[in-house]
C-alpha cells in the first residue's frame, strides 16, 4: 500500500500545540494522479474518501484533499470514480460539486449513490429530481430516507416507475395527501392501484372512490353494450358495491374517529344508504350502525355513546327516525341492537355467523309484536345483506314464512 499521507516539514511550527493542525504533503497526490497506476489511483480514491468522512465542510485539510477528490471523480478510469464514489457515499458533509460530479456519471456509479448518500439532504434530493433523468429519479424514490419535499413532487410528477419505487418503498412513509395525489394520477393503472389498496394507511377516502369509480365502469359498459343489461347483472352490480362501501366501515369500526370521517365523506357522495349501514350492522358491527345513524341525525358521538351504554329502545327509535332511513328497516336494526347489547358486538368477539343467526332467531321469536308477513320481509333484507352462513338460512325461512303468510 502506497504511503500517501505525510506532513509538511516545519508546518505548524511557532503555534501553540493544538492550535493548528500540520498541513499536509500533497506532492504525493500530485505524483499518483500524474503517474500512478490505475490501482494506485484507486487506493488514493479510498484513502482520501476515508480521511475526509466525518470531517467538517470548513475543516482546512479537508478544503486540502477536496480537488484531488474532483480530479478522482472525473478520472478516466471508471473503476477509479466508482472507488471514489463508493467511499464518499457515508460522508454528509460532501460538497456540492462532489455530488454532482457523481450524479453525473454513469448509471452504475450514479444510482447506488442516490440511493444511500448521506449528503443528499432535501435541498439536494429535490434539485437532483428537477434536472435528472427517471432512473435517477427511480434511485431517489428507493432511498432510506425521502424528504417530504421530494416525496410531494414524487407524487405530484414522478414517472410511472418512479412512483412504483416510492410505494415498493417499505422504508418511508407516505403521508395521505401524497397517497391521494398518486391516486388521482394513476388511478387507471393496475400496478399503481394494487399497491395502494393493500396498503393498511391507505386513506378510507381513496378506497371509497375507488368503489365508486369500479363500479361506474361496469355502470359505463353496461349503457355501452359491452355487457348484458340484464337485472341480474344489475343487482350484481349494486351488491357488490355496497358490500366493498360496507367492508371499509367496518375496517374502520375501531377508529371512531376515522370511521366518522368516512362516513362523513360518503355521506357527502350520497353513499351512506340503508343498505351498506344494514349490511355492516347485521354482521354484529354495531359500532358502525350507531357511527352512522350519529352521522345522519347529526348527533354527537357523546350521545351515542350514552345511547350504547343505556341500551335504550326508545332513544334508538327517535335516533333511527332522525336519520330519515326507511322506517320498514327499523325493526331490523332494533334486531341488531337486542342481540348487540346480548353478545356485544362482532369486534367484541363474536363472530359474524353467530350473530347473523342471532338477528335471525330475533325476528322469527314470537314475542316482537312482528306480524308473518314483516317477518318474511325481514327474512328476505336478511337473506339479502347478512353473512355467507346465514344468508341461506334466512332465505328458507323468509320463503317458508311467506308461504305460510
Amino acid at each position: 500500500m502506497l504511503k500517501l499521507f505525510s506532513r509538511l516539514p516545519g508546518a505548524g511550527r511557532g503555534e501553540r500545540a493544538g492550535r493548528q493542525r500540520p498541513l499536509l504533503d500533497t506532492r504525493v497526490f500530485d505524483n499518483v494522479l500524474a503517474s500512478g497506476s490505475v490501482t494506485d489511483r484507486q487506493a488514493l480514491a479510498c484513502q482520501l474518501a476515508a480521511f475526509v468522512r466525518g470531517r467538517e465542510a470548513k475543516d482546512p485539510e479537508r478544503r486540502l484533499v477536496t480537488p484531488y477528490l474532483h480530479r478522482l471523480l472525473q478520472d478516466k478510469d471508471m473503476r477509479v470514480r466508482q472507488a471514489c464514489a463508493e467511499g464518499l457515499t457515508e460522508d454528509a458533509h460532501l460538497d456540492a460539486d462532489s455530488v454532482f460530479l457523481i450524479t453525473a456519471d454513469a448509471e452504475a456509479i450514479a444510482l447506488p449513490f442516490l440511493r444511500r448518500a448521506k449528503a443528499l439532504d432535501a435541498a439536494r434530493q429535490v434539485a437532483i429530481f428537477k434536472v435528472g433523468d427517471e432512473k435517477r429519479r427511480e434511485a431517489l424514490a428507493q432511498r432510506a430516507a425521502v424528504s417530504d419535499r421530494l416525496m410531494t413532487l414524487i407524487a405530484r410528477e414522478g414517472e410511472l416507475p418512479v412512483v412504483l419505487a416510492l410505494l415498493d418503498n417499505g422504508r418511508v412513509r407516505i403521508d395521505g395527501d401524497n397517497l391521494k395525489r398518486i391516486y388521482a394520477r394513476f388511478r387507471d393503472v393496475p400496478a399503481v392501484t394494487e399497491r395502494l389498496l393493500a396498503r393498511k394507511d391507505l386513506p378510507a377516502e381513496i378506497r371509497i372512490v375507488h368503489v365508486r369509480t369500479a363500479t361506474e365502469r361496469v355502470r359505463t359498459a353496461i349503457l355501452k353494450g359491452e355487457l348484458p343489461a340484464s337485472v341480474a347483472i344489475r343487482k350484481a352490480v349494486e351488491d357488490t358495491e355496497e358490500r366493498a362501501l360496507a367492508d371499509i366501515l367496518i375496517s374502520l369500526a375501531r377508529d371512531k374517529e376515522r370511521v366518522r370521517a368516512a362516513m362523513r365523506f360518503m355521506a357527502g357522495r350520497g353513499l351512506l344508504t340503508a343498505a351498506v349501514i344494514l349490511r355492516a350492522a347485521v354482521r354484529g358491527h354495531v359500532t358502525v350502525l350507531l357511527a352512522a345513524l350519529g352521522i345522519l341525525a347529526g348527533v354527537s358521538s357523546r350521545q351515542l355513546e350514552r345511547i350504547a351504554k343505556k341500551g335504550s329502545k326508545r332513544a334508538l327509535r327517535a335516533l333511527y327516525k332522525k336519520s330519515d332511513l326507511p322506517e320498514a328497516a327499523l325493526p331490523l336494526v332494533e334486531a341488531v341492537f337486542d342481540v348487540a347489547q346480548k353478545h356485544g358486538d362482532a369486534e367484541a368477539g363474536v363472530s359474524e355467523a353467530t350473530f347473523g343467526r342471532e338477528v335471525l332467531s330475533w325476528i322469527m321469536a314470537a314475542d316482537n309484536d312482528l306480524s308473518v308477513a314483516e317477518k318474511a320481509r325481514l327474512a328476505e333484507i336478511l337473506a339479502q345483506l347478512a353473512d355467507e352462513e346465514t344468508r341461506p338460512l334466512a332465505a328458507r325461512l323468509g320463503k317458508g314464512l311467506l308461504k305460510a303468510a
